[in-house]
Order: structure tokens, then C-alpha cells, then sequence
């Protein structure tokens, strides 16, 4: 895989916190390769898709339900964070915490499946938010959305800890 749009929120962020562009290469390229965060930017990103269904099917089922009445789909909201691993998202420190995570997982920890655990913790985090209105699904397409994509954004650094913890 040659470069694709996003990989330069993750190559940006590794290169940030590592000495030399010689550790932050050799950091990217285990998260590519052993990690295989490199299968998410395959041609006609097949395994994105395939982790957006899994995402959708893993939602707990009060949130799925919301999300589904409002006619928001993960294509709506994680690619963003699947491919940048939040980091177009959530403050760089998060980030920086998920790639270091994903790092240190063993071997056999691919990168979609800290995705996955964090994506799904952020919605879980959102559900009083995005399920507490009774309005109709058209009235609230852009709230839950915007509250999606906008309000992890505003979290603390305690509130952010907690959902990689």
C-alpha cells in the first residue's frame, strides 16, 4: 500500500513524539505490517468497510436503534476515526495514546480491534446523549451526528483516559 489520505494524521503524530524520522519510520511501519493497520487502506478499502459492519454490529442495541432511526450510518462517522486512529477526531494526546497502545499490543492484537474496543467506548459514552431525545428521526439526524462527531472533542483529558483505560 502506497500512501493514502489519512495515513498522514498517523504518520505526523508518530513522527511528533519519536526522536528521528528513522524511529517514527520503523514505529509506522509495525503498525502497519504487524499491526496490519495497513488492511484498512487496501484498495477499495474492503476491510474498512468490513470494520465499519463489525462496528455496527457490535453497538450496543439501544444505540444501534438511535442510530439507525436517524438514518446514521458508521460510514458517517468512523472512517475518520478508523483511519486516522482518532486523530482528525480527538486531541493529538489521545491519539497518541491509541498508536502507543497499539504498539505495545502483543503480537497478536491487530489494530482494528483497538479500534473497535475504542469506537465502541465512545459511542457507549455518547448513548445519554444521543439517546435521550424523543423528537423525530429527521429532526434529529444532525444533533445526534453533530454529537458524534463534535462532542468527544470537547472531553477532557480525565473523561479521554477513562475510555482507554
Amino acid at each position: 500500500v502506497g500512501y493514502c489520505q489519512g495515513m498522514n494524521f498517523v504518520a505526523g503524530l508518530i513522527l511528533k513524539y519519536l526522536k528521528s524520522e528513522a524511529e517514527a519510520f520503523g514505529a509506522f511501519c509495525v503498525l502497519m505490517g504487524d499491526r496490519n493497520y495497513r488492511e484498512l487502506f487496501l484498495p477499495h478499502m474492503r476491510f474498512l468497510h468490513l470494520r465499519m459492519s463489525q462496528l455496527e454490529q457490535a453497538t450496543p442495541p439501544e444505540i444501534a436503534a438511535r442510530l439507525r432511526d436517524c438514518q446514521i450510518t458508521a460510514a458517517l462517522y468512523a472512517p475518520q476515526w478508523f483511519l486516522s486512529c482518532f486523530a482528525n477526531e480527538m486531541p493529538t494526546t489521545f491519539s497518541a495514546r491509541i498508536i502507543d497502545a497499539l504498539l505495545q499490543a502483543p503480537p497478536d492484537v491487530t489494530a482494528s480491534e483497538v479500534l473497535m474496543k475504542v469506537a465502541l467506548r465512545v459511542l457507549i459514552k455518547l448513548q445519554p446523549r444521543i439517546c435521550g431525545g424523543s423528537a423525530s428521526s429527521g429532526e434529529n439526524f444532525e444533533f445526534v451526528l453533530k454529537s458524534v462527531r463534535q462532542v468527544p472533542k470537547s472531553w477532557g483529558a480525565a473523561e479521554l483516559r477513562a475510555l482507554l483505560s
